[in-house]
This record gives structure tokens, C-alpha cells and sequence, in this order.
């Protein structure tokens, strides 16, 4: 295998481990992601992640949303 792979996932579990000094309060949570690899050879020779880390604070109630 080998070229550029791309994957957008997302991470739905429940909120139940200290996040930042934050107590978990076992909210569920979905985190959109999207991952890049290059492979070469069957090896992954590079990978870049984008999440969606204010979305998973909003859904928390760590922040708001402004305004």
C-alpha cells in the first residue's frame, strides 16, 4: 500500500477522566478527527491529526459559546 490515505473518525465515549485539572462528569462526548498518513511500502512514513477539541469543550460545558 502506498499514497496518501485520509480517515475522518469520531471519538464517542463518555467524559470519565480528569481533563486539564477538569473532574470528569461522564457526559458522552463525539470529537470529530481527520487524519492524513503517507504510507510508502506498507510503512506510514507521515501522519497529521486535526480534532475537534472546542466542539468536545462546548459539549462538555468547559466553555461557552461567545456572545
Amino acid at each position: 500500500m502506498s499514497g496518501t490515505h485520509l480517515g475522518q473518525p469520531t471519538l464517542a465515549q463518555a467524559f470519565n477522566s480528569m481533563l486539564n485539572g477538569v473532574a470528569p462528569t461522564g457526559k458522552p462526548v463525539r470529537v470529530l478527527q481527520f487524519h492524513s498518513f503517507r504510507v510508502s511500502g506498507g510503512q506510514i512514513l507521515e501522519h497529521a491529526a486535526v480534532r475537534d477539541d472546542i466542539g468536545m469543550l462546548l459539549q462538555l460545558g468547559i466553555v461557552q459559546r461567545p456572545g
